[in-house]
C-alpha cells in the first residue's frame, strides 16, 4: 500500500518460545542462563548458583505433572513432601544433600532415601549428618559411624539433636580411638572435649595434652583440683596451671598446689604468703608436707592471726 508502514512479517511458530517449550529442553535454558540443571525423576529443576569459589545451593523448580511455572524455590523453603521428592532426583551435589538434611522440613523418611543412595556417601559431611539425624535408625547410625574422621565422630557426640543412644556410642568411639590418634589430634581434641571425654584427657601422660585441656571452656574448677592430686603430674603443667589466666587467679587451685610435692620451694612459700589463717593452719597439718613449708605456714598462721586481733582491738577502741 502507498503511503502506509510496512508490517514485518511474524516468526514461524517454531522459534516462539513457550511455557511448555522451556521446561522440556533443559539444555535451552541452560545456555540461556550459563547455570547447571539437574533433572529430578519427577521432572523438578534444581538450578544451583555460584557465590565466588563456593557452590550453594539454588532454588527448585517443582516442575511435576503441571509443568514449569518460573516459580523458583529455594531448598532451605521446600516442605517435606518437595524435600523427599528431591530427595529421590538424580544429580545432587554435596552442597544440596547437606542444604536439605538442614531444613527444618526434613523428615527421618528423607534422611532414610538419602542414606540408601551410595554415590551420596563418599561425602563424610553427608555421613556426619546422616548418622546423627533424629530419627535415622540405630543400625543404620551404627554402620556409619566407624567411617567417620574423629572430628565428625566430635560433633555429632555434642550435637544436642543427636539421639541419646548414638550420642553415647560416638563418645565411646571417641574415648576408644584416643590412644590412636596422633599428638597433634589428641592436642586439639582435649580443647575441643565436652564433660564425657575430660577425664580420659587428663588422665592421661601427655603434659602438651594436659596443658591444651586447661583451655578447654568445659573444665571447672574440680578437675583442675583433680590435676592437682596427681603426683606424677609434670612440673611444667603444674606451673601452668598457676600461670593460667583462668586457674592461677582460683584461691582453691592456689591452696592446693602449694602442698604438691614437686612445686619448687620457693613458689610454694609465695603461694603461702597469699593464703590466710585458716588455709595456713589445715596446710600445717597435712602428712608429708615438707618442714619447710609446714614451719612457714605455722609461723604465718600466727602472725596473720595476731594481726587480725590487733586491727580487731584498734577499730573496736
Amino acid at each position: 500500500m502507498t503511503g502506509s508502514s510496512v508490517i514485518p512479517a511474524a516468526p514461524p511458530l517454531s522459534v516462539i518460545p513457550t511455557e511448555r517449550s522451556e521446561w522440556r529442553d533443559p539444555p535451552r535454558r541452560r545456555r540461556a542462563t550459563g547455570l547447571p540443571l539437574l533433572r529430578g525423576r519427577s521432572g523438578g529443576l534444581v538450578e544451583t548458583h555460584s557465590h565466588g569459589n563456593r557452590s550453594a545451593p539454588g532454588n527448585v523448580g517443582c516442575a511435576g505433572d503441571a509443568g514449569y511455572h518460573g516459580a523458583m524455590m529455594r531448598i532451605a523453603d521446600m516442605n517435606a513432601p518437595q524435600l523427599l521428592e528431591l530427595a529421590r532426583g538424580d544429580g545432587l551435589d554435596e552442597g544440596q544433600v547437606l542444604e536439605v538434611l538442614r531444613n527444618p522440613f526434613c523428615t527421618a523418611e528423607v534422611a532414610e532415601v538419602l542414606v540408601t543412595r551410595r554415590e551420596l556417601l563418599g561425602w563424610h559431611t553427608v555421613r556426619e549428618r546422616l548418622a546423627g539425624f533424629p530419627g535415622m535408625s540405630f543400625a543404620r547410625a551404627m554402620s556409619l559411624l566407624p567411617t567417620l574422621p574423629w572430628l565428625s565422630v566430635l560433633h555429632i557426640a555434642q550435637n544436642p539433636r543427636t539421639p541419646p543412644q548414638v550420642r553415647r556410642q560416638a563418645e565411646r568411639k571417641l574415648l576408644n580411638t584416643l590412644p590412636k590418634l596422633s599428638l597433634g589430634e589428641t592436642i586439639a581434641l582435649a580443647r575441643l572435649a565436652h564433660r564425657p571425654l575430660l577425664p580420659a584427657l587428663i588422665a592421661t601422660d601427655l603434659p602438651k595434652v594436659q596443658m591444651a585441656v586447661l583451655d578447654n571452656t568445659r573444665l571447672v574448677e574440680n578437675d583442675v583440683l583433680l590435676l592437682l592430686h596427681r603426683e606424677s603430674l609434670p612440673l611444667e603443667v603444674l606451673l601452668g596451671i598457676l600461670r593460667h589466666g583462668r586457674w592461677g587467679r582460683s584461691y582453691a587451685v592456689r591452696k592446693r598446689a602449694v602442698r604438691h610435692a614437686r612445686l619448687p620451694l620457693p613458689v610454694a612459700m609465695g603461694l603461702l604468703v597469699e593464703l590466710g589463717p585458716a588455709a595456713l593452719i589445715e596446710i600445717s597439718g597435712v602428712p608429708g608436707l615438707r618442714d619447710e613449708l609446714r614451719d612457714a605456714a605455722i609461723s604465718l598462721a600466727r602472725r596473720k592471726s595476731e594481726r587480725a586481733v590487733e586491727q580487731g582491738d584498734t577499730i573496736g577502741g
